[in-house]
């Protein structure tokens, strides 16, 4: 309990210190508010934001992939009201759903971004802007930066790159490990599991399409970034005052880029098992370890909220109430036009065409990739049941508590879960990690430390 309220200390501290930080970066970054408006009407003109690109070799999507960037798009247009408001307000125009404007996709912010801007014809650019402060929106002061200095198309692919080049630093360093341990004849276990993560999201978590989007490759860096720390300094051997400043400055800069995007409830998933790679020791130890990490993750999330709001309170007289959308975002009643129902057979009719997010494009490899991961927690689980505790099955321990995170999540947000599955539908890449993490360990030779003590016990994972 002491590490517990230590690690919250440091959390809000940490989340204090980055909120800091985040308001100094939206004062001083470059904002060449011309250059920005001059890409974006570009970008609408020669259809960047209406241009459909392909997911993978067994399907496209159905929507533009930078439909969700209308929301960033028209919030960079709006029009200055001094530097802290222009820095800190998040102020997007009034939705009108007669607006219909084809050179832009069809959804509302899209229409309202276009609407948006007088370059487009009569009748354009005579909109009412509201603030949008329920959320930190770092993705917009990093977008504004990038827009200052580059046109839409350039920087999609320079953000794709970024993506790829954090996984890519995750594997080489995975691979360099792996060559030393084999020198050492040590153990594989940790830079192997850390060579599947990369793979698995290189490959199957859609950064080739999502990360060229300014809605989701600022947090897709934090968790990439952050998994390479936790390999370079892997999570079981650090004090707990560093897994609490880890842990924090982790949620903080989650808080800051996240927009209800699955962020957190991916890092919250992730967690355990980046612990348990490198895990040695009791079953209760590293049950106390996951508890103090997600302590220290959601303390500095929850905190980060509470310095935004009592921001915008005192500096910006935002009236937008918080507890309210939140509260729809959990359970709110989905627009009947949407089809969209809060019930488990929709949720999971739902979740099984979108998982082809995590198939590039085929719903059937999706779903079976989902399947084939919980049977082999089942039947690891099932066989391990009569035998005594080993540290190897931490690993299994990660497997599920990443699932009931991501049950638990869905619960807690059951509007949001069944209004967004068509980005929310990423995070079924956890058990699927993990599974692969689980076969992957049976098939690696043990370490001489390992052959010794835990010879005679046949643990199956």
């Amino acid at each position: 309990m002491k590490e517990l309220i230590r690690g919250a200390f440091i959390s809000v501290a940490v989340a204090a210190c980055f909120f800091a930080a985040f308001v100094a970066a939206a004062l001083w970054l470059p904002q060449d508010r011309q250059a920005v408006r001059r890409h974006l009407v570009a970008a609408v003109l020669d259809g960047t934001f209406n241009a459909h690109f392909g997911y993978g070799p067994f399907g496209g999507l159905v929507w533009p992939r930078h439909t969700m960037d209308c929301v960033i798009g028209s919030m960079l247009l709006a029009p200055s009201a001094g530097p802290l408001v222009d820095a800190m307000s998040n102020r997007w125009p009034v939705v009108n759903g007669s607006w219909r404007d084809p050179r832009m996709p069809e959804t509302l912010d899209c229409q309202a971004f276009a609407r948006a801007i007088p370059e487009l014809g009569p009748g354009y650019g005579d909109v009412e802007y509201v603030p949008l402060d329920r959320y930190i929106m770092g993705i917009r002061i990093f977008a504004r930066s990038v827009l200052s200095l580059m046109p839409l198309e350039r920087a999609a692919r320079i953000m794709r790159g970024i993506a790829f080049a954090l996984l890519g630093a995750v594997g080489l360093t995975a691979l360099w490990q792996l060559g030393t341990a084999r020198a050492e004849r040590s153990s594989l276990q940790l830079p192997a599991g850390y060579l599947i993560i990369a793979g698995c999201l290189a490959a199957l978590y859609g950064v080739h399409y999502f990360d060229a989007t300014f809605f989701f490759a600022p947090p897709d860096y934090v968790h990439f970034a952050f998994i390479w720390i936790s390999l370079i300094a892997p999570l079981a051997r650090l004090s707990p005052a560093r897994r609490a400043l880890y842990a924090a400055s982790y949620g903080s800069l989650t808080a800051i880029f996240e927009v209800l995007t699955g962020g957190i409830p991916f890092a919250l998933a992730l967690l355990p098992l980046l612990l348990a790679l490198g895990f040695e020791g009791e079953r209760r130890t590293y049950l106390t370890q996951v508890i103090q990490l997600w302590t220290a993750f959601c303390a500095a999330v929850i905190a980060c909220f509470v310095i935004k709001r009592g921001f915008t309170g005192v500096f910006l007289a935002n009236e937008e109430s918080f507890l309210h959308f939140l509260f729809y975002r959990m359970y709110g009643e989905p627009v009947a036009a949407s089809g969209t129902k809060l019930t488990l057979g929709f949720l999971l009719a739902a979740y099984r065409i979108w998982s082809k997010l995590i198939a590039l494009g085929s719903a059937n490899i999706g779903t079976g990739l989902v399947l084939t991961a919980l049977g082999v927690f089942a039947t690891l689980t099932w066989r391990a049941r009569k035998l005594p505790w080993c540290a190897h099955r931490s690993v299994l321990i990660a497997c599920w508590l990443g699932l009931v995170v991501l049950i638990a999540w869905s619960v807690a947000f059951l509007n949001h879960t069944a209004v967004h599955p068509y980005f929310m539908a990423r995070l079924l890449i956890i058990p699927v990690i993990g599974a692969t993490v689980l076969v992957t360990r049976r098939l690696l030779p043990r370490a001489r430390s390992e052959t010794g003590s835990q010879a005679r016990i046949a643990s199956p994972i």
